[in-house]
């Protein structure tokens, strides 16, 4: 895969990084050269099925969309894949001040890994925090989700 055919969800927020015109810290501009450079050298594939299917989830969730940096991580961190087979990026160490999104990312990575989308049966989503109160967000944000009165009887099907 070349730079030129990343899937949106990447190719956006790199865009975004390097473009200049919003302002971005070094270790963004850094990443996203970084991807650049993965796709370009290395036998990279985006599972862009999956990815449609888990970008799509976010609409049950009051935000009703990712942010560009959430889409992107989504991508690379759930959906990119070696010539081996295995997750490019099996790691993912995200630091940002508060207000950025974190506990909607969370929730909605963890509403992805546990949907019928991921290969994985019974996959399980671990929360770690500095409190109990931040670790028992995301949850209780997916369990709105599910209850959610006008998606509920969709959801029950596939929760």
């Amino acid at each position: 895969m070349t730079s030129c055919d990343l899937h949106p969800a990447i190719r956006n927020y790199i865009d975004i990084v390097l473009s200049g015109e919003h302002r971005v810290c070094p270790e963004q501009e850094a990443l996203a050269r970084y991807v650049l450079r993965c796709f370009e050298t290395e036998n990279l594939t985006v599972d862009t099925n999956r990815l449609d299917k888990y970008l799509g989830i976010a609409k049950y969730f009051p935000y009703k969309r990712l942010l560009p940096w959430e889409e992107f991580l989504i991508a690379l961190w759930d959906c990119t894949y070696g010539a081996d087979g295995l997750p490019r990026w099996s790691d993912l160490f995200a630091m940002m001040a508060r207000g950025a999104g974190k506990d909607g990312f969370i929730a909605n990575d963890g509403a992805c890994s546990i949907s019928p989308y991921n290969p994985v049966p019974h996959y399980d989503v671990d929360i770690a925090a500095n409190c109990e109160d931040q670790a028992v967000r995301p949850v209780q944000d997916i369990v709105e989700m599910l209850e959610t009165p006008q998606y509920a009887t969709k959801l029950n099907k596939f929760y």
